[in-house]
């Protein structure tokens, strides 16, 4: 007799992957619009995604009734904290590296996601799942090297990012089963918009008529993307379906050949392969995990 827990444990994967794939899609988008806009600082970006996010999330929760403030509010802003100390790195990279550099380093996040939620949520990782993770590893490292010799300072930016995001998708599945996705990610620009605020004040540049589409943009694909994400993380674990977003390398260099007319080695696209077969043996192994059949 099949065990009904571990065959909804595997549509519960499957379900993952597909809202993360949704997920890393718009995240792309954002990451081109934010490339665009590289003449108007990063923090105002920030404080532009907030705003539109806060209202979008808000729109959200009272159509469906849910509560605006939810339960772990200690959690939510821990979540809404890590966050921000995310995007706004992010941001800095995205406007002062090559694209597909700059989400490259910022795709180092799985591995963060998974070294800390060993420690907060005691997930477990497969020695075979670590080799996985090690190939994309690998990968982005080849990368890097055959892109840019980038400067300390920046890639530590970029790296305290990815740091902040390994923390953020932690806290997110902490808070899954208690929160609404929605209430999670309202959050976000509740903290963000204190924070950063003065920044962006301080360096704010009145944007052109030209540059209204892609700060919409930001919010909206981000919004977007952040649910998606959310969705994802609450129906698999992390380590089942966190080295999906190596598959934002992949977006980040078409578009930084056809839009930014960027260019990249034959050393840059090597590491592209090890990410791509480390994507494709890790989620079918995440999804196959989950599919032992056991008899009750």
């Amino acid at each position: 007799m099949l065990d009904e827990r571990l065959v909804l444990s595997s549509n519960d994967v499957k379900k993952g992957l597909w809202h993360m794939f949704a997920a890393i899609f718009f995240f792309a988008l954002t990451h081109a619009s934010v490339k665009w806009l590289k003449h108007l600082h990063f923090t105002e970006l920030v404080v532009f995604r907030a705003i539109i996010s806060i209202f979008m999330c808000y729109w959200g929760i009272k159509a469906q009734k849910l509560s605006l403030w939810g339960s772990n509010k200690k959690d939510l802003i821990l979540r809404g904290v890590f966050g921000t100390l995310a995007l706004t790195c992010y941001f800095f990279s995205l406007q002062n590296m090559p694209l597909a550099t700059a989400v490259t380093v910022q795709y180092l996040s799985p591995i963060f996601t998974i070294i800390v939620s060993m420690f907060i949520l005691s997930e477990k990782v497969k020695p075979l799942q670590w080799l996985f993770f090690l190939m994309a590893f690998i990968g982005v490292v080849i990368i890097r090297q055959g892109t840019l010799n980038l400067e300390w300072t920046t890639l530590g930016v970029a790296l305290l990012g990815s740091l902040g995001a390994g923390f953020a998708y932690t806290w997110v599945r902490k808070l899954r089963s208690t929160e609404h996705p929605l209430t999670i990610v309202f959050y976000f620009p509740l903290v963000t918009i204190p924070i950063i605020g003065p920044f962006a004040i301080y360096n704010w540049k009145t944007p052109a008529l030209i540059d209204l589409p892609f700060i919409l943009a930001i919010g909206v694909f981000t919004q977007l993307a952040q649910v998606q994400m959310t969705k994802a993380l609450s129906f698999a674990q992390a380590s089942d379906i966190g080295i999906m977003n190596y598959l934002g390398v992949i977006y980040a260099f078409l578009m930084g050949i056809f839009i930014f007319n960027e260019t990249y080695t034959t050393m840059s696209l090597v590491g592209v392969m090890f990410i791509v077969f480390s994507v494709i043996f890790a989620t079918q192994y995440g999804v196959k995990k989950h599919q032992k059949v056991k008899k009750i």
